[in-house]
């Protein structure tokens, strides 16, 4: 159950955009039991994460094909935007859980790579240590004969 609250000065929310960081101030919603604090339209909006919906298409859009450290560098190029390689990498990652769950229900979304013609192969894109173990990424692909 959640209630309304005032709280002064209100909490305040930063948000990264395409134009730059935003600083929301607003009342929000307290769970009574746990005590967190929601906006009831934030999920609606697509505004759950820090990152908003035009920062992260740029930020896969960046990475798509190349790695995470490239995507860095070109976003704080050509978008003036700073957000580390591991931060894109974790956006990817949330994104590609919703790709994956849209795939399964959707047979069209991946009809034409099953029907393509050519041998399965892949390619890693990028390797990392995490906790001392290595960790690769692999991408399949099919190629075209």
């Amino acid at each position: 159950m959640f209630v309304n609250i005032s709280i002064f000065p209100y909490p305040k929310r930063q948000m990264v955009s395409v134009p730059g960081v935003l600083e929301i101030h607003r009342v929000y919603r307290q769970c009574l039991q746990c005590r967190e604090l929601i906006h009831p339209t934030d999920e609606m909006l697509g505004q759950k994460d820090r990152y908003t919906v035009g920062v992260r298409d740029l930020a896969f859009f960046a990475a798509a094909d190349s790695s995470f450290d490239k995507a860095e560098k070109r976003l704080l190029k050509f978008c003036g935007l700073k957000i580390a390689a591991n931060t894109i990498k974790t956006l990817c990652d949330k994104e590609s859980v919703k790709m994956k769950k849209w795939q399964e229900n959707n047979p069209q979304s991946w009809k034409e790579f099953v029907e393509t013609e050519g041998e399965i192969e892949f390619t890693t894109d990028g390797t990392c240590v995490k906790g001392g173990a290595l960790v690769v990424i692999w991408l399949k692909g099919r190629a075209r004969t």
